[in-house]
């Protein structure tokens, strides 16, 4: 058995052994322990200040989307170690609270956007539906508006300031100091699909710069500057040409989602909060705002060693044929491009440049927008309590394992790039317009004109704002504010 699958097992025990104490409660699900007080006794201090509960082996119903599915509903161990943390993960949990986990999954994305939506306004009629809702937010939060999702910022069972919380998202997601939907390490989804560069090691070294990709990132060096200084003009026509393609050698590949992670990750927030707590977007178009623009204009439009590839894996594929020094693409490659797990190259992580050393932040755009909610029917402080294990049990399960599973392949110094994952994560951002795309569509607005080559941003901008600005308000006044 692997090392880490004991050691895990270990952990899962230590877990139980406190709660057997605590005698059978029966099958009604009651709670045997007080509101306060945790398991004692484990030597770590966040666990002993957990709540006990035991209750009963009933179940706990989560609806999540089936394209993320793999995060949430393994109910066998296997070989995987992903799918194996997953499955020791929903252990653990079962086993310290004495709960069953049922999932549904339905499809998640455009296509069952409405069908989604209407279970969970459905289930939200029943004495008992969902425990826990797991969607993405543009068809979720317009239920919370309707009075069927739960403010979690009311739960004292939430620790919003450990590190397996998203403060980049779920402050964005605050509404009058209420937070309908928010985001952690439970939300696997994000984390895979974060959006990161990563560079070809052997092609790297073959350069011969004497920089120091990872300390860059550390002394806050990793800049817009520096990634055109390496890879604007590193290009190969391989195949004589005159035209680029996949067969090439670039300095920069990217995919659909490429640019707008380069916006969001030069600190350019498109919502502003005033004193009073109301939000505008009338703020958004700034010099700083401009001056990214131009510069990632030019970039992605004008050097010769940018190059778009229209699928999402189409980056790390380059990467791994030697066919890219740098490319930007998710994280979940690592785990799901078989082409880059079997290369004979390896690859280092980095997160997206910063747009300049004035910058203090890195921010990471993600490709998923799923969210965790609890109905308004589902038992709140149960949900909660559970909810925080499984966030805290992800952290200590599921990351670990999926890094290891990406770098022991093809990472050729495990320490730092798992180092540099845990900045792109820990730096995962939304806005607040992001939860509401569909009505106030600004997440991606910049992206698409600089994809399109269109240097109108300022008439964009003049024709558009009053009534994204009043879209804004529209959203605001269904929540109360």
């Amino acid at each position: 058995m692997h090392v880490r699958k004991i050691l895990l097992l270990v952990l899962i025990f230590c877990l139980v052994l406190p709660l057997a104490a605590c005698g059978d409660n029966g099958d009604n699900g009651t709670p045997t322990a007080s509101s306060g007080g945790g398991s004692q006794g484990t030597g770590d201090p966040y666990l002993d200040s957990l709540p006990s509960r035991d209750y009963g082996m009933t179940d706990f119903n989560v609806l999540c989307t089936t394209q993320t599915e793999g995060f949430y509903n393994v109910t066998t161990e296997d070989q995987d170690p992903v799918s194996s943390s997953v499955y020791e993960r929903n252990a653990a949990v079962e086993a310290k609270y004495k709960v069953l986990f049922k999932y549904t999954a339905m499809d998640g994305n455009l296509t069952g956007q409405d069908a989604f939506a209407t279970a969970i306004r459905t289930a939200a009629q029943l004495d008992h539906g969902y425990d826990l809702i797991v969607g993405q937010q543009y068809y979720c939060l317009p239920a919370a508006t309707e009075g069927n999702l739960q403010d979690l910022s009311g739960s004292e069972y939430l620790h919003w300031d450990e590190v397996w919380y998203s403060p980049k998202i779920n402050d964005n997601a605050s509404v009058n100091g209420k937070i309908y939907g928010a985001s952690g390490s439970y939300i696997m989804s994000q984390i895979s699909y974060a959006m990161a560069t990563f560079y070809n090691k052997e092609l790297w070294d073959a350069l011969n710069t004497g920089d120091d990709l990872y300390q860059m990132v550390r002394d806050r060096e990793w800049t817009y500057e520096r990634l055109y200084e390496y890879a604007a003009n590193y290009y190969t026509d391989s195949d004589n040409s005159n035209t680029k393609n996949d067969s090439d050698v670039f300095g920069y590949v990217y995919n659909g989602h490429g640019i707008a992670a380069s916006i969001a990750a030069s600190d350019t927030p498109i919502t502003t909060r005033r004193e009073d707590g109301s939000m505008t977007i009338l703020d958004y178009y700034t010099p700083h705002l401009v001056n990214v623009f131009e510069d990632y204009f030019d970039f992605y439009n004008d050097s010769l060693g940018t190059y778009r590839r229209a699928d999402d894996f189409g980056p790390a594929i380059m990467l791994a044929s030697g066919n890219a020094l740098f490319a930007c693409a998710q994280l979940g490659v690592m785990n799901d491009c078989s082409e880059l797990k079997n290369s004979n190259y390896h690859y280092g992580v980095l997160p997206m440049p910063l747009y300049d050393t004035e910058q203090s932040e890195y921010f990471t755009y993600t490709m998923r927008w799923e969210l965790f909610y609890i109905p308004t029917n589902a038992d709140f402080e149960r949900s909660s309590i559970v909810l925080e294990y499984l966030n805290y049990t992800s952290e200590k399960y599921i990351i670990p394992a999926y890094w290891e599973e990406a770098l022991t392949l093809r990472a050729a110094d495990d320490e730092q790039d798992s180092e540099m994952m845990y900045i792109v994560r820990d730096a995962l951002w939304y806005d607040f317009v992001t939860f509401f795309n569909h009505e106030i569509p600004m997440r991606d607005a910049v992206a698409s004109q600089i994809n399109n080559g269109s240097t109108r941003l300022s008439s964009w901008w003049n024709s558009n704002h009053d009534i994204l600005e009043a879209n804004l308000e529209s959203v605001l006044q269904r929540y109360g504010t």
